[in-house]
């Protein structure tokens, strides 16, 4: 089964040493898999048909050469089609082929987030395109994210979804496919569920789980147990987390997951502490997943204590949503207030 990361979060764009820290976390934690598809770097999405420079060609080598040493695969993502309806084959296999001659054989290709409609033609062509990708590359591993990836997206069941019934009856070969569950963040799958959709499609199935992403509700975070499902998901290919671009909050993320995983055996709070300042574990009700709001003049405290001294360097990355937190808290605004006095910005 593939367990590991996604870097494939917004508004944030790793480097490589940061990069490599990830793998080094992967490896001890028993992770297997690092899904490179970052959405900020413009040659991935906006800018996914120009060709890489020979330095990042460089840095992406002797990254996969890591991984490999440390028996962690890399799934390289291309995101075509993302600012026009039609996308160059001649070109994507260009793009294809420069990471293949540096021996990377598995592939993801991205329809997600994407402008246009989902209709029954796209799933006509994004099959074409995959089916094509494996016909000239025999020796590539495929993935694909499709442009509907949770039932949320579809607005209906995934198995009465046109577009993906479209898709993956065109498709010649198996290629397992990304699923973000019921929701495109989801807290839990039902796994007879996920079974009707593999069967429905006749393709192997990786949850891409956003339980821990931040991207879309900055400068929240999300520090809480990895127990989504209520039986070990035997019959998933894969389970891997995009999580925030915060590398000292991602690897305490990695390690969660990894325990809720059964990958490695520490509870949940001998993993918080190693990682975060004492006091955090007494605000912690504020990082749930589904959080609440506890004493306020003592959280208030704590939240000071930790501001004002802790010098760990993961505080660094939970200070914008500490800070919020206070002032929030603090000051109890209406969204006037909030507006004007945090954001200083007149309605």
């Amino acid at each position: 089964m593939l367990t590991g990361y996604i870097e494939g979060y917004y508004g944030s764009l790793l480097d490589w040493n940061q990069r490599l820290k990830i793998l080094k976390s992967l490896s001890a934690l028993n992770l297997n898999s690092y899904f490179y598809c970052p959405k900020e770097d413009p040659f991935h999405r906006l800018e996914w048909a120009k060709d890489y420079s020979d330095e990042y060609l460089l840095n992406l080598s002797s990254f996969f050469e890591y991984a490999k040493s440390l028996n962690i695969e890399l799934i390289f993502g291309i995101s075509p089609g993302f600012v026009s309806e039609s996308v160059d084959q001649k070109i994507l296999n260009n793009k294809i082929q420069a990471i293949f001659d540096l021996g990377i054989k598995s592939l993801c290709i991205l329809f997600d987030d994407i402008s246009f409609e989902a209709t029954k033609q796209k799933g006509k062509e994004h099959a074409e395109i995959l089916n094509k990708v494996v016909h000239d590359f025999p020796e590539i591993k495929l993935y694909i994210v499709p442009q509907i990836y949770s039932d949320q997206l579809s607005k209906t069941d995934a198995i009465d979804c046109q577009y993906l019934n479209e898709l993956f009856s065109r498709m010649k070969y198996q290629v397992p496919f990304f699923w973000t569950g019921e929701n495109v963040v989801s807290k839990s799958y039902d796994l007879e569920y996920i079974s009707e959709i593999k069967e429905r499609f006749n393709q192997d199935l990786i949850i891409w789980d956003n339980f821990y992403a931040s991207d879309y509700c900055e400068p929240r975070v999300t520090i809480d147990a990895y127990n989504p499902f209520v039986k070990n998901p035997k019959n998933i290919y894969g389970v891997m987390i995009n999580p925030t671009g915060k590398v000292n909050l991602d690897i305490l993320l990695l390690e969660l997951f990894s325990s809720g995983m059964g990958k490695v055996n520490e509870d949940f709070k001998s993993i918080l502490k190693k990682h975060l300042p004492n006091e955090m574990i007494d605000i912690l009700h504020y990082f749930k997943f589904e959080g609440r709001i506890g004493d306020i003049d003592e959280d208030i405290k704590i939240i000071d204590k930790v501001l004002w001294n802790s010098s760990m360097e993961i505080k660094l990355e939970l200070y914008p949503y500490l800070h919020f937190l206070r002032f929030v808290l603090k000051n109890k605004p209406d969204l006037k207030y909030l507006l004007d006095k945090r954001l200083r910005l007149k309605s």
